[in-house]
């Protein structure tokens, strides 16, 4: 017995259309990479920063002592660091098959280096964002406490001059941004500001400010959890010369090669990469809880 609107009774006459325009899902990228020292060689196996008045012996305003005429002027010992990052090959790869080309109403080719490439890019991020966990200085708390304008604050306190050095930059997920432990929550519900400021309107309309406190807002989806148990999440704020990024050659390589035997071309993306905690007292690791 058919069924009034069916179309399966009529399967043999059905017409598939595809949308040609294929729909890539992609990561956020490219985020903590513009926010750090960058260095590159054509060749090298490890690429360093040296550190000035930033070790055991530090030159300032205690070595300044008043020097009676005709005395010797007190020495002090300045010490350099050097800060290494070793690189290592990083690499992705997949396999596109003539047969799988030849069926295929969207054209794979052309998503597969932009994919692969998305991929080595978020990795890139990643591994500057675990650079978080060495900062001396935290902040936050896994436990009870959101990400709130009183953070960024004491954040700032615990920065080394930071007013003397790069602009300040703040790397979070997006739920200690939004969400109901999340920054934007509290700069737009908390009343402690005198008023309707700026950027508390801002973010009421469009959900989102770029900068409070004096520090960048940026959203990142390359963080890793905390503690998943406690809904904890972890982001760091810093400033350029707090992490290091280095990298030997074509940062990242994207190659096709032909594989006849196998009727296939075979796709990969590499780099030479490293990373390294630079000036330590130029960042700070904030811990929040983002879920109630």
């Amino acid at each position: 017995m058919s069924v009034p609107g069916d179309t399966g009774y009529l399967a043999g006459g059905l017409l598939g259309v595809i949308e040609t325009n294929a729909i890539l899902q992609l990561d956020k990228v490219a985020v903590t990479r513009k926010l750090v020292s960058v260095k590159s060689a054509p060749r090298a196996d490890t690429i360093s920063w040296i550190m000035y008045n930033d070790s055991d012996h530090v030159i300032n305003a205690d070595d300044v002592v008043n020097t009676a005429t005709g005395t010797i002027t007190p020495t002090s010992k300045l010490q350099s660091v050097k800060k290494t990052a070793t690189l290592a090959m990083h690499s992705v790869g997949t396999d596109l098959y003539d047969e799988a080309k030849l069926s295929n109403a969207d054209d794979p080719e052309s998503s597969i280096g932009i994919i692969l490439g998305n991929a080595a890019a978020a990795k890139i991020d990643r591994m500057l964002n675990a650079n978080f966990d060495n900062f001396s200085n935290a902040i936050g708390s896994t436990l009870t406490t959101g990400l709130t304008v009183d953070v960024l604050f004491n954040a700032l306190s615990l920065i080394e001059n930071y007013e003397l050095l790069d602009e300040v930059s703040g790397v979070f997920d997006r739920r200690m941004l939004w969400g109901a432990y999340g920054l934007i929550k509290d700069l737009v519900t908390s009343n402690q500001f005198g008023g309707s400021p700026p950027a508390q309107g801002q973010a009421l309309v469009s959900g989102w400010a770029g900068r409070i406190a004096g520090i960048n807002l940026y959203n990142s989806n390359q963080l890793a959890a905390v503690d998943t148990a406690t809904s904890s999440q972890k982001g760091g704020i810093f400033t350029r010369n707090a992490i290091g990024w280095g990298f030997a050659g074509n940062e990242i390589v994207v190659e096709k090669q032909r594989e006849s035997k196998y009727i296939r071309d075979a796709y990969t993306v590499h780099g030479f990469w490293g990373t390294t905690e630079i000036h330590d007292g130029a960042g700070v690791e904030v811990l929040s809880r983002v879920v109630a």
